[in-house]
């Protein structure tokens, strides 16, 4: 799927710089049409067609997305902070729990308690 869209994207970049040249041929053509019923006759002002992408580029395969994969394109740095987060969620984890249980506990043993009511 993604290498269909690139394909196409690619194409759709070579055909809008089609489009450009040919609108610049076509005023440049209306220019000189112009220009030669003019009964001043001054030269027609035209300009030179813009430099444009003649061929679709070649983008290359899209990259295969995969949740913890590891592919060519990650570099040392993405490893490292991977195993950071790795390490980090394996000391937190445990303190959240057990931080959790107390609270948990801590509202059990108040939700007991009457609430004043104030008359």
């Amino acid at each position: 799927m993604g290498d269909r869209f690139i394909e196409v994207w690619a194409r759709s970049v070579a055909s809008v710089g089609g489009a450009a040249v040919g609108f610049a041929l076509t005023a440049n053509n209306y220019a000189t049409a112009d220009a030669a019923t003019d009964p001043s006759g001054a030269p027609a002002q035209t300009q030179w067609p813009p430099t444009v992408i003649d061929k679709p580029p070649n983008h290359g395969p899209v990259t295969d997305l995969k949740w913890a994969d590891i592919d060519q394109s990650q570099d040392m740095f993405q490893l490292a902070l991977e195993a950071v987060e790795a390490g980090v969620l394996a000391i937190i984890r445990p303190l959240l729990e057990d931080a959790y249980r107390m609270g948990k506990a801590k509202y059990r043993s108040t939700s007991r308690i009457r609430k004043p009511t104030f008359t």
